[in-house]
């Protein structure tokens, strides 16, 4: 099991699945099952990891490319979408 710590350790790995169009593209290649799923709750815990310890190096970083197209794809659900909401904010 990974810890909230080691998600931030991770960040540089994790977050870029999420942005530049890969997340759109994942879930189109893996046509929205499980593994999608699963890459999406571990980008997802990854940046409410970093906003919850203020760590805004990544969330700016996130900010600067995620599109609108994997945005939608990673706030599938309200409290994703809010979560979302607040990295924007964050990210500035």
């Amino acid at each position: 099991m990974i810890t909230a710590d080691e998600l931030l350790d991770l960040w540089r790995a994790i977050l870029p699945l999420g942005f530049a169009g890969r997340a759109n593209y994942f879930a189109h290649y893996f046509q929205g099952g499980d593994d999608i799923i699963a890459m999406v709750q571990v980008i997802n815990e990854t940046l409410r990891s970093c906003l919850k310890r203020n760590h805004r190096r990544p969330l700016h970083y996130f900010c600067a490319y995620v599109t609108e197209q994997d945005r939608a794809v990673l706030a599938r659900d309200k409290k994703a979408d809010r979560l979302h909401s607040l990295v924007a904010k964050a990210g500035k």
